[in-house]
């Protein structure tokens, strides 16, 4: 096919690459390990096969690109691969985001190995490759083998949505509980933290606590740092505390209030464990207590205090009270929106009236990226979390006695002070210190009774557009193919093409062959064409027709036109083709869905044929959307194939060349400006075999095939057909036929034929001449080059 749209020069072949190019491949690197279902990009961990097969592609110039002299040689590459994905077992791999393209794992020629202990070796790497052939036992990959890249030597970005660890301990088949991931990560054998179960409190309060609130993680840890800070992320998320007490790790929530939910009731104990007042407040240590045999911090001992007689002049309980006007009063969470392709979402959470008095206070974004449910998750997580900021502004500290030493964080206790104002204030328990005396220096906070839990109010959630690229655009519409007059192009000949298709239809490339084997890309269409059909028959009739309207309907392409002036209309701003006849019109009156009838139609623009056009035949309205190729003039009168691969709206999916239908197309020159080259006359009777013209060509001229545009005439019609012979230097390429009684020749000529300077083109007279055929004219029709 170089000799449609040109060949190209050695000068100009690609080098196929030498090696692959890839996305992450990494010596060391953490191993992420999933819990629950999340997005996960993969490392590359070995690789082999690679190949660069050449294939034989030639450019061309189409409009939209994808065309112009060169391209030469291609080549095609393939590899076979094994991606690392994460810690295993998982219970799978969900859709798959490679470059551009969405789909499923069956959409790639790849399997995947879950991570088992012990799993077995990729067959074909165990028998091509045996060297190479690994298990990969505890981890989970993903191997394609001799995956074909395309024209790049560029394995995609590759992406998988992981159904990790406990993915089905959640309330909803895919999140897991923050429970079962706290256990799992600190315990498990393989890859926890190495603590020991022993030590491990009961998690069952924190487990449905969780639940409850359907506060469900898919935490995908993947960078090296402290076991704690890992933990400390996920209960900071969940509104809950980490204690050590009695040598176990124990998880309480801060709820407060009794909350249902997914199939669980979570009951917190909010009664104080004790209650305490200024007898059980110590404020130092002193031998005046002691001896008079009053407890230590009672007002006694306060109101005689002085520098002499010692005594305990410090306040049992202290509070530290920061300003409201420095309380955060907007949280912001960066999660992961699974509804979005696991993209960022950020989740919102404020006060407006502590915003109205103190304006915005607002830290900086907070991670939770083991959020992946922005719309039921996120925003209970960020309420909590603003309420904390808000409302829980007091710190409480005060000493006790080690009678005391059973209290741990979190317990609850009332306490009493006359000089705070505090009468049976309850508070929490934040932390607990003791000294070498065994004295406890408590910190607490308070305890409202209700602001530590957080009601689910219905958002609408945030619906991200992530286009799917590797899907169908359909195939196109019947095209229409012709080649517009002279008039209407610059210099070369010309093919037009109107192409469209379905709603996901984006364009397409368009291939030629001149002999239905071999195609080559000419270049491309990039936007449909208002294309359709007649609804009703539009009789011939002189231009401007003001008669007649012109009933099309568009609905194929989803096509619209508008109306024009007069002016517009008679300087054929509204071109338009139908059934090969060109026209504009001045007014299109919508009739229904796509359906316009059209009148005040210029007819045979360009000095096309004015014909009668049937219901059904084709129309285009030719704008910047028709497809304009060009091709040289030794493809006048030869059959060409065309074939259209479609894209899809973002331009991906590219159909296969195979799988579209092919077009075939009579290239007629109709562009380049016809000469009259060969001209003639007989007065008579012609006799048997007489040459009735003799041409010796000075340039070199195309004759269409079956001589397009010529014309021959005859004073008197013939009785019988009679058919007088072309020949090119003796030899027969054509014939000039008279039918029986017809003064009207028709012609034949099997091939366009050249004829280069020095040519002599023959006209011979029949071996039988007719009785009555006589005083002949004849034009041929060529085109010069």
């Amino acid at each position: 096919m170089g000799g449609i749209v040109g060949g190209v020069s050695n000068a100009k072949q690609q080098k196929a690459v030498g090696s692959l190019q890839f996305q992450t491949s990494q010596h060391g690197g953490v191993i992420p390990l999933v819990y629950g279902t999340t997005r996960v990009s993969p490392n590359l961990i070995e690789y082999d096969d690679f190949q660069a097969t050449s294939s034989s592609r030639q450019g061309g110039a189409g409009k939209g690109g994808g065309g112009g002299k060169g391209g030469g040689q291609q080549y095609k590459y393939s590899a076979s691969v094994i991606m690392g994905v994460c810690q295993g077992p998982i219970a799978g791999i969900g859709t798959v985001w490679w470059d551009k393209n969405v789909g499923a794992l069956s959409s790639l020629p790849a399997a995947v190995y879950v991570g088992s202990d012990g799993q077995a070796t990729d067959p074909y790497w165990q028998t091509n490759h045996t060297a190479e052939a690994l298990g990969y036992s505890g981890t989970a990959t993903v191997v394609a083998n001799n995956y074909a890249m395309g024209n790049t030597a560029t394995l995609p970005n590759f992406s998988f949505e992981v159904h990790g660890s406990l993915s089905l301990s959640g309330t909803n088949g895919l999140d897991a509980n923050p429970a079962s991931i706290v256990s799992d990560f600190l315990t498990n054998p393989r890859y926890g933290a190495g603590f020991p179960a022993a030590n491990l409190g009961d998690l069952t309060l924190y487990a449905t606590y969780c639940q409850a609130l359907g506060m469900m993680l898919s935490p995908s840890l993947d960078t090296q740092q402290e076991a704690q800070h890992h933990l400390s992320d996920i209960v900071k998320i969940t509104n809950s505390a980490i204690v050590w007490s009695g040598g176990l790790l124990k998880i309480v929530p801060y709820g407060d209030q009794t909350v249902s939910g997914y199939g669980t009731t979570y009951a917190p104990s909010t009664a104080p464990i004790y209650s305490l007042d200024e007898d059980d407040f110590i404020v130092q240590e002193s031998s005046v207590g002691t001896s008079s045999g009053v407890a230590p911090g009672g007002p006694a001992l306060r109101s005689a205090a002085g520098p002499v007689t010692g005594g305990f002049s410090d306040d049992p309980v202290r509070v530290a009270r920061s300003t409201p006007a420095d309380a955060t009063n907007s949280i912001q969470l960066e999660c992961l929106d699974r509804s979005n392709s696991y993209n960022t979402a950020v989740v919102e959470a404020f006060d407006q009236a502590a915003i109205e008095l103190y304006g915005v206070r607002r830290d900086s974004s907070l991670k939770a990226r083991a959020i992946v449910d922005p719309a039921n998750v996120g925003p209970i997580v960020a309420q909590l979390m603003l309420q904390r900021a808000l409302l829980f502004r007091n710190t409480y500290t005060f000493r006790l006695g080690w009678k005391y030493c059973l209290l741990e964080p979190m317990d609850l206790v009332q306490i009493t002070d006359s000089r705070l104002g505090a009468s049976a204030l309850t508070v929490r328990i934040t932390a607990v210190e003791e000294d070498e005396e065994g004295t406890l220096s408590i910190t607490a906070e308070d305890f409202f009774g209700g602001y530590s839990t957080a009601a689910l109010y219905p958002k609408q959630a945030a619906v991200g557009y992530v286009p799917n690229w590797s899907s169908a655009p359909g195939d196109i519409n019947a095209p229409i193919i012709f080649e517009p007059p002279a008039a209407l192009v610059t210099g070369g000949l010309e093919i037009w093409v109107a192409l469209s298709g379905g709603s996901n239809w984006g364009g397409a490339q368009v291939w030629i062959s001149s002999d239905g084997n071999s195609y080559a890309l000419a270049g491309a269409v990039t936007s449909p064409a208002t294309q359709g059909t007649l609804i009703a028959d539009l009789p011939s009739h002189p231009s401007p027709d003001t008669t007649d309207i012109l009933s099309v309907d568009l609905t194929e392409s989803n096509g619209r036109l508008v109306s024009v002036s007069a002016a517009d209309a008679a300087n054929l701003v509204t071109l338009c083709y139908v059934g090969g006849e060109l026209l504009s019109y001045q007014t299109a009156t919508l009739t229904g869905p796509n359906g316009y009838d059209l009148t005040t139609v210029y007819r045979g623009a360009y000095a096309t044929m004015i014909m009668d056009h049937p219901a059904g035949a084709q129309f285009a309205r030719l704008d910047g959307s028709i497809g304009r190729f060009s091709y040289p003039s030794n493809l006048i009168g030869q059959i060409i194939y065309l074939k259209f691969p479609s894209i899809n709206i973002v331009g991906g999916g590219l159909q296969s060349l195979a799988s579209v239908p092919v077009y075939t197309y009579m290239v007629k020159g109709t562009g380049q400006t016809s000469s009259t080259v060969v001209s003639g006359s007989y007065a008579g009777r012609p006799t048997a075999n007489l040459v009735l013209q003799s041409y010796v060509f000075v340039t070199r001229v195309t004759f269409p095939a079956g001589l397009s545009g010529s014309r021959g005439n005859a004073a008197t019609a013939a009785t019988v057909a009679t058919a007088f012979n072309i020949q090119r230097n003796n030899t027969n390429v054509g014939m000039m036929v008279f039918t029986a009684s017809a003064a009207t020749a028709t012609f034949t000529m099997s091939s366009a034929t050249i004829f280069t300077a020095g040519d002599v083109l023959t006209v011979v007279a029949p071996a039988t001449p007719d009785a009555t055929l006589a005083n002949l004219a004849w034009t041929f029709m060529g085109i010069a080059q």
